[in-house]
């Protein structure tokens, strides 16, 4: 029968594993981009974590209150490692290793001071800084990502790769190892330990499948449509190196937010593009395109649809889409749905579902089921 002490060991040679191969496959990837990049840098500092946690098994460290101490203060440089890729993930091109070294910086230095003091006030400081940095960090973090889904919503019609909704999933549980950490910190407790790498390892597994699929986005300019939706995330992060983003004009700087500067010409000749020309069957249209077409700018056009139709652009455009889909059941109730979200310019079956139950205030399976019964 397995002991708790043996099993921990085993989760921690597996997290070692898991590490190593994670951040060998990250580097080594042939579609690397500034998100993967910067991934696998903090892949392998974790992977640094567990191969310097080997040395635990020598007695005179695990009997040594100052030597695991010093451990524990090196092992708390990961809140501020992950708070960098974090940050980097709602705040797009943020991350470098300069930024991602100075989140860390206070964590170093608690170790060098815990390190020639031997201090157990200095050991406690150091956790309570950790608790406060974190709840700090979590603060920021939930506001740079409500501006980047205001950012994606009004400049996308479709969210699919550059939306951030599993990041709750993924914060909540990282925190969970944060708090099993902690806890097994002050009662070195074998099944504890035990907790803590299963928890880490399903939160790694998470970020990293999530981050592999994740298309970059940027804040300042809008790059090409073609970058944002390319079909691999190799291919948009070469693009976004490689091409120069759209320059608005110097106008559009001095822009006052709060008119929408499109002339009633404009607005007429929008109605058409969605109307009659069906502009919307394009499921890669961006909010750049759309302005391109009527000869305007981003922010004349965001500043109509979000201060005069009070709507996002991605709500905007697939209002539209779903109202040809209702036309489309209402003709043939039998029509499926997977022809209904190519026809429409959606791009998933699940983007499709999400948008019309918005929009209608019934699920498609309900509307259709209305329409069959007439």
């Amino acid at each position: 029968m397995f002991s708790a002490e043996r099993l921990s060991y085993i989760l921690q040679g597996a997290s070692l594993m898991f590490f190593l191969f994670s951040s060998i496959s990250l580097f080594q990837s042939e579609q690397r981009s500034r998100l993967k990049t910067a991934l696998a840098f903090i892949v392998a500092f974790f992977a640094f974590g567990e191969v310097k946690d080997l040395i635990r098994v020598i007695p005179a460290v695990t009997q040594s209150t100052y030597a695991l101490r010093l451990l524990y203060t090196i092992d708390m440089w990961t809140i501020g490692v992950c708070a960098a890729y974090l940050i980097e993930l709602v705040s797009p091109r943020w991350f470098t290793l300069r930024r991602a070294l100075w989140l860390s910086a206070l964590f170093v230095i608690f170790t060098v001071a815990y390190a020639i003091t031997g201090s157990e006030v200095i050991f406690y400081a150091d956790l309570v800084y950790v608790g406060i940095y974190s709840v700090v960090v979590l603060a920021f973090l939930a506001r740079l990502l409500v501006r980047y889904n205001r950012f994606i919503r009004n400049n996308y019609s479709n969210l699919e790769r550059i939306n951030l909704d599993w990041l709750y999933s993924v914060v909540v549980v990282f925190v969970v190892c944060i708090v099993v950490w902690t806890i097994y910190l002050f009662n070195h407790n074998y099944y504890m330990k035990s907790v803590y790498y299963i928890i880490s390892l399903i939160a790694w597994i998470m970020l990293i499948a999530r981050s592999k699929k994740q298309i970059e986005v940027t804040f300042d300019t809008a790059t090409t449509r073609k970058c944002h939706f390319a079909t691999t995330q190799g291919e948009c992060s070469q693009l976004v190196e490689e091409s120069a983003p759209i320059e608005e004009s110097a106008a559009e700087e001095e822009i006052d937010s709060n008119t929408s500067q499109l002339t009633e010409q404009m607005k007429a000749q929008l109605n058409e593009l969605m109307t009659v020309r069906e502009i919307y069957l394009d499921s890669r249209l961006t909010l750049s395109d759309l302005a391109a077409e009527l000869g305007t700018n981003r922010t004349y056009l965001s500043n109509y649809l979000n201060r005069e139709l009070n709507v996002s652009f991605y709500d905007y455009v697939n209002s539209f889409r779903v109202k040809r889909a209702c036309r489309m059941i209402d003709s043939d109730p039998d029509v499926s749905v997977h022809d209904i979200v190519e026809s429409c310019g959606f791009n998933s079956v699940s983007t499709f579902r999400r948008s019309f139950t918005r929009e209608i205030g019934r699920t498609y399976g309900e509307y259709r089921k209305n329409v069959l019964s007439r």
